[in-house]
Parts: C-alpha cells; structure tokens; sequence
C-alpha cells in the first residue's frame, strides 16, 4: 500500500475551488457561488485546502474566530471536575465573564472522488 502525502495550505481566492466537487449539490453551489462573499463578510474566516501530491484539491474547510459562552451550570460542572480550573492561567482571564475563544469550523467538504477513503 503507497502511503499518499497530502499538503495543508491557506488559501486566499475561492477560485482555486472552480474544479472542486463534493457530491452535494447545496455545498458545491456555495463553494462555487457564495463563499467568496462569506470570506468577505466574514473577515475573522479563513479557508484552507488538503492538496494531494499531484496537487488536486482533496478537501477544503473554512474556519473563524468565535466565542464559547458558558453559564453558571456549565462552569459549575466544569468546577466540579476540576475544582482548581478557575487558578488555570489560560482560563483565568476568561472565567469570570464566561465568553472563551473559540476556532469554529463554518464548512467541511471532501473532494467527491476521495469520499469513503481513509485520508
């Protein structure tokens, strides 16, 4: 079995994506028609391409920046799992007003030819 190198890359033009196919037609019609605009609008997203060694686009994503919010309940049951996460440096700043940062995957598609595949 030949083990197949893939390459992650940002990519900043939606029209690399012009060949891409995923199979269903509601996200082949945004990829082709209206991710452009998204990027756009939304300028905290980013989109990336999972290239094959011939340098076919075997999957796209876009990601952004968000926020997790998480009410006295959730931090309750957080509190109880850990009892010292409050004292954490990285959760410190965050714990009071309960509003965390987040990377949120927007859309995921796999090439059409590359589904049902280990990649």
């Amino acid at each position: 079995m030949t083990k197949t190198r893939y390459h992650l890359a940002r990519e900043y033009n939606a029209s690399v994506l012009a060949d891409f196919k995923s199979g269903v037609e509601s996200m082949d019609e945004f990829i082709h028609n209206r991710l452009s605009v998204f990027l756009r609008v939304y300028n905290t997203s980013r989109f990336y391409v999972l290239k094959d060694v011939d340098g076919l686009i075997v999957a796209m994503f876009v990601v952004s920046c968000g926020q997790l919010f998480l009410d006295e309940d959730c931090k309750e049951d957080l509190h109880m799992k850990f009892p010292d996460i409050e004292e954490r440096p990285d959760i410190k700043d965050y714990w009071e007003g309960g509003l965390f940062p987040s990377i949120e995957i927007n859309y995921l598609a796999v090439h059409k030819d590359f589904q049902n595949r280990h990649i």
